[in-house]
């Protein structure tokens, strides 16, 4: 079999499509035949050796994190799957390999592929969808008549993200760039904003999460479009900021500010502001990061649950 590997850290000129052998599916893992695979920001991170401590220094590595196709063979204890079945997900993170004609993952990074959604589209749900799931539903509890505010609404976690936020009923601000401004209010973007020409920070708006899945919002920043006319104090004093994956619930009255990528300063919590943790720094995640296990449980029910409301897809997916 064919996929696309590199055999040291570095830069795209790194990558080959050389001969594999797959393997045999262990305990708990499926082998899949795979159809179309999505390429994320993750995918050259990790080529990049950004991830090393958690990849190690083992090569070949294979590249790819998002795919769809059908089952080949299940490992002793899968019960969800049998071959044949058509499938989307996740490649394991550590040795991830989407990006070739087979892959071997875990069931819990696999739900079955509805029928009425391409086997291209599906392949573009893993990555983005479950990080906008895990950070609105899962952590923040996003619920009908809140406010959220998604900055880089029409990215691929912020598509996502708009319209999970939207599910339940809850009102949705945003921003992008100028040129997709019309693209963000098709998906059900309330108000949407120029990125390059408006201080987000001046807006003068209530919202009860902000999800910055464009990593691009200081603290300060994020925190205070969310705390406005609530009576909580600004970025110097008593607020706090959680990580897309380290949301915790929120109090009544509490704000969240969600922070898909890296930091750009430190955790407010560690100058004695409320925290929902234990007040220490939140870990660093990368945007399309699913190494976490919590951010791709069940994702079998979580999909079923968002495609009874229609969710849309914008495809970038490659037939492989």
């Amino acid at each position: 079999m064919k996929r696309i590997q590199y055999h040291h850290y570095g830069g795209p000129n790194l990558m080959r499509l050389e001969d594999f052998e797959l393997g045999t599916p262990k305990k708990g893992e499926v082998a899949v035949n795979v159809k179309f695979a999505a390429i994320n920001p993750i995918d050259w991170k990790l080529r990049s050796g950004q991830m090393k401590i958690v990849t190690g220094n083992v090569f070949p590595r294979a590249m790819g994190m998002d795919f769809s196709g059908t089952v080949i063979s299940v490992g002793p204890g899968v019960v969800r799957f049998k071959p044949g079945d058509a499938v989307f997900g996740l490649a394991r993170f550590k040795e991830t390999g989407a990006l070739a004609q087979a892959v071997i993952t875990k069931e819990t990074s696999l739900a079955k592929k509805p029928d009425n959604i391409s086997f291209e589209d599906a392949a573009c749900l893993g990555t983005p969808g479950v990080t906008a799931w895990n950070g609105l539903v899962d952590k923040a509890k996003l619920t009908s008549g809140k406010r959220g505010f998604i900055n880089g609404c029409t990215g691929a976690v912020g598509e996502a993200a708009v319209q999970v936020a939207r599910m339940p009923g809850a009102t949705v601000w945003g921003s992008c760039s100028a040129g997709v401004l019309e693209r963000a209010r098709s998906l059900g973007v309330q108000t949407v904003f120029d990125y390059r020409t408006t201080d987000l920070s001046k807006l003068g708006e209530h919202f009860d999460v902000v999800y910055d899945t464009a990593a691009t919002m200081t603290t300060g920043r994020g925190i205070e479009p969310a705390a406005q006319e609530r009576g909580i104090p600004g970025p110097q004093s008593n607020t706090w900021q959680v990580h897309s994956f380290d949301f915790q619930p929120a109090a009544e009255g509490d704000c969240l500010y969600a922070h898909s990528g890296h930091p750009r300063s430190p955790c407010p919590c560690r100058s004695g502001g409320k925290a929902s943790a234990s007040g220490r720094r939140d870990r660093t995640s990368e945007r399309c990061d699913p190494a976490d296990q919590r951010t791709r449980s069940r994702p079998q029910a979580r999909w079923e649950r968002a495609r009874s409301y229609g969710l849309k897809l914008r495809s970038s997916a490659t037939r492989l």
